[in-house]
């Protein structure tokens, strides 16, 4: 796990902190379906903990409900920690036909 940790991290070019490497850390043991929620301050590193631990899951893709000007940071991200992001604002998902 701890190389896992270690490859995610220089891949995204990041140090975790204490707080997202506990969380991670518990990730393979979770129940499945996975189901968290993240309640960091605003810049804390949510959206990385989040991918990250879709990658230690071994998930290589994801949809991401997101405001429209986050798209491309979501996107980058996670081409970084090798999954596919599928960015999607709120009132498209909400579309019938989505």
């Amino acid at each position: 796990m701890k190389e896992q940790l270690e490859a995610l991290a220089q891949k995204a070019g990041v140090t975790f902190f204490d707080y997202q490497l506990s969380f991670l850390e518990e990730v393979p043991s979770l129940p499945s379906p996975l189901r968290a929620c993240l309640y960091y301050k605003t810049g804390a590193g949510k959206s990385l903990t989040a991918l990250a631990a879709l990658a230690l899951l071994g998930h290589s893709a994801c949809v991401v409900i997101c405001p429209p000007s986050t798209h491309k940071q979501w996107t980058a991200l996670g081409d970084k920690l090798g999954v596919a992001v599928t960015p999607m604002s709120h009132a498209k998902f909400r579309m019938p036909e989505t």
